[in-house]
């Protein structure tokens, strides 16, 4: 009960703080969503997108881990051999790629990285979420090619 009330919190605030980050980035260019409490306004000026951030990334890491532990648990006894030995003919391998709600999580985590130059205010905000964006795409790489 505790990790489901724990799940429904995150996700509310994860959509809020979200639906706060739009409401910046369409600010500035004139369109305006309604912020639906004062509670999410305040604390979307104050520090939206770093609230976003470390939500999303939070999120996340938990999405990955329940993956990984489903494909754990998931995993075939005896091998895939061992089934179709036993006649088993629709042997489903377990999931590897990311699930929705990882995916989900990683597009709220970009909105964030994305929202932070509309938030302190930047010259050309889109040049420089673009820059951040850059990077962040880069380091994942080199990362990913260093293992």
């Amino acid at each position: 009960m505790k990790q489901f009330l724990g799940t429904i919190i995150v996700g509310f605030l994860l959509i809020a703080f979200c639906w706060g980050c739009s409401a910046l980035i369409l600010g500035h260019y004139g369109l305006r969503l309604p912020i639906p409490s004062r509670w999410l306004g305040i604390a979307t000026w104050q520090a939206g997108p770093i609230l976003t951030l470390c939500i999303a990334a939070f999120a996340w890491s938990r999405a990955s881990k329940w993956r990984r532990l489903e494909a754990m648990r998931d995993q075939w006894p005896g091998g895939a051999a061992g089934h179709l030995a036993r006649g088993e003919l629709a042997v489903t391998p377990p999931q590897r790629d990311a699930s929705f709600l990882e995916r989900t999580c990683r597009t709220a985590f970009l909105l964030g990285i994305v929202a932070i130059p509309y938030w302190l205010g930047a010259n050309q905000p889109e040049g420089t979420a673009f820059v951040l964006l850059a990077a962040l795409f880069i380091t994942v790489k080199a990362l990913r090619s260093a293992k």
